[in-house]
């Protein structure tokens, strides 16, 4: 017969009334077992979240002086949300002198016009919209020389459209307008029309380009009237009679906001946001109208970082 050490049975018994002692209910802490620091983030990874911020906002690279500095930057504080919200704070709106790009805040504003043409005008170029100008002057010189007073407003009024989406940089990064203004021009312009040319097309352009979604059959049955013959009508609660106006309501609804939150999601982390994360950046978005910010609390998080 087999002898059971004593002292053996004597380690069992009181690791079995240590495991009963620690109910349901109870939390068991386990020591030194915190999260792990940032400091223990290789320095592969830092260069990499620093070269997609400088991508994402301004549309380059940093140079080597740049990625040094801004290494040097973020582990002196600890990659800590505070030292990455100073980071993608100086892209955003440093007006201090860069070499090639004027100042970082010059070529922030010029990737947010560049990339808000890509979404609505089909990436068309400055070049290409000042040549239509070009050829509306034209127009505009053969109105009045034949006296046809009626032509010549209209073909002033589509030059001026034109002249408007090409102000959109310097009045926007300036804060003369407003995101919504932005792309109220960049859906009231002869270009757009003839991108989505007649009015079933425009409708469905409208809500695809601005909300990322396909229109409904009352929101159709609604816009249709307005945009095809300037009936009035009522959109999204509000009234319309005309083509401004109606742009006018899309992009100062609810869901215009909802859908730049869905963009940025979008360009910024590849993956639709959730209803979480959309109702959280709406609670400031919707009132400062801050697109910046919604980029911001974006790439702060580990996820953008891929710490």
């Amino acid at each position: 017969m087999k002898v059971i050490n004593s002292t053996l049975i004597l380690m069992i018994l009181a690791s079995l009334l240590a495991l009963t002692a620690c109910g349901e209910g109870e939390d068991i802490l386990v020591p030194d077992n915190n999260s792990p620091p940032y400091d223990g983030v290789p320095t592969i990874l830092v260069e990499n979240y620093i070269n997609r911020i400088y991508i994402d906002l301004i549309g380059r690279e940093p140079i080597d002086a740049e990625m040094n500095r801004d290494v040097a930057d973020l582990r002196a504080g600890d990659l800590g949300v505070d030292a990455r919200i100073a980071l993608i704070t100086r892209l955003q709106s440093s007006t201090e002198f860069v070499e090639g790009d004027s100042s970082y805040k010059e070529a922030y504003y010029f990737r947010f016009y560049e990339l808000s043409k890509a979404r609505m005008l089909e990436g068309v170029s400055d070049g290409e919209i000042y040549r239509e100008i070009g050829l509306i002057n034209d127009d505009i010189l053969r109105d009045s020389l034949a006296g046809d007073w009626v032509q010549l407003q209209i073909d002033k009024a589509k030059k001026q459209k034109l002249v408007n989406v090409l102000a959109c940089l310097d009045q926007y990064r300036e804060g003369d307008i407003s995101i919504n203004e932005v792309y109220a021009r960049m859906l009231y312009n002869g270009i757009y029309d003839i991108i989505n040319m007649n009015s079933i097309n425009f409708i469905r352009a409208c809500f695809d380009d601005l909300f990322f979604r396909y229109h409904t059959l009352a929101e159709f049955d609604q816009s249709f009237p307005i945009i095809e013959y300037g009936t009035s009508g009522t959109i999204f609660g509000q009234p319309a009679s005309n083509k401004l106006e109606y742009i006018d309501v899309l992009v100062n609804s609810r869901e215009f906001y909802e859908g730049n939150i869905r963009w940025a999601y979008k360009t910024l982390l590849a993956r639709e946001p959730d209803a979480a994360e959309i109702e959280a950046a709406m609670q400031d978005f919707y009132q400062s109208k801050n697109y910046q910010k919604v980029q911001l609390d974006i790439m702060v998080t580990d996820e953008y970082a891929n710490f």
